[in-house]
């Protein structure tokens, strides 16, 4: 269906890019490793099954579709050791390095939560690892009224080219990674709904919007509906 619906998008769009995703494991935290070498063949199987001139000329790279690195259920993350001894860890870099061996690019989408354990571990792969090319980090704070330091410390992060913690300090103390650093919008449904949502959207919008058009950028809309729904709301922030 993926490789189908690639094949529509560049007969109505010549030049359109695309990122194809791996599967993802969400309750087998401590046996990601075992899904690594399956995920990394996800990718040969969508080169073999594209036309060669779309896989060469319009597929940019590979998302990895896991959200985050869960500090708890057997998931141990041991700074010492390489690839922090993480099973979610292990299987991002055997799928980066086969993305990369193909020359595309490797893209992650991770939400940030400045009180999880998680949050610092996804800030020592990004700031001290060259897993990914470009990190979009959510905020969540849409979704979550409680998240209200989110978004400045995404827009901090952003500004730094690195992630930060919530006093600004550089999670791992220094940044040696090559990683691009973006920023994800949120909306759904609940704009329409409740006033509420409708002012932490635009906290979204006032949060990120100097970085309109310098850093990469995400959309998330909950629904094809909701997205075709937002469309001008989205090209609103994007002229802004």
């Amino acid at each position: 269906d993926a490789t189908e619906t690639a094949t529509r998008l560049v007969a109505m769009k010549k030049d359109v890019e695309l990122w194809f995703s791996v599967p993802s494991a969400e309750n087998f935290h401590a046996l990601t490793h075992l899904f690594a070498e399956p995920w990394a063949d996800t990718i040969d199987l969508i080169k073999n099954t594209l036309p060669s001139e779309i896989w060469d000329n319009n597929v940019k790279g590979i998302y990895y579709a896991g959200e985050d690195i869960v500090p708890y259920g057997y998931t141990k993350f041991d700074l010492a050791k390489e690839d922090f001894d993480n099973p979610i860890v292990y299987s991002m870099r055997k799928v980066s390095e086969r993305a990369h061996s193909y020359g595309k690019k490797m893209l992650w989408i991770p939400y940030y939560h400045e009180a999880s354990g998680s949050s610092k571990n996804l800030g020592h792969v990004l700031n001290l690892t060259d897993i990914f090319d470009v990190a979009i980090i959510q905020p969540s704070f849409f979704f979550n009224k409680a998240r209200v330091d989110e978004i400045p410390i995404v827009a901090a992060s952003v500004k730094a080219q690195a992630v930060l913690d919530i006093n600004g300090n550089i999670i791992g103390g220094k940044k040696i990674s090559k990683t691009e650093i973006g920023f994800e919008m949120e909306i759904d449904h609940q704009f329409y709904n409740d006033e509420a949502y409708v002012e932490r959207y635009y906290a979204y919008e006032k949060g990120f919007g100097e970085f309109v058009g310098t850093h990469p950028t995400a959309y998330y809309a909950g629904t094809p509906e909701t997205l075709v729904k937002s469309a001008d709301i989205i090209s609103n922030f994007f002229k802004n």
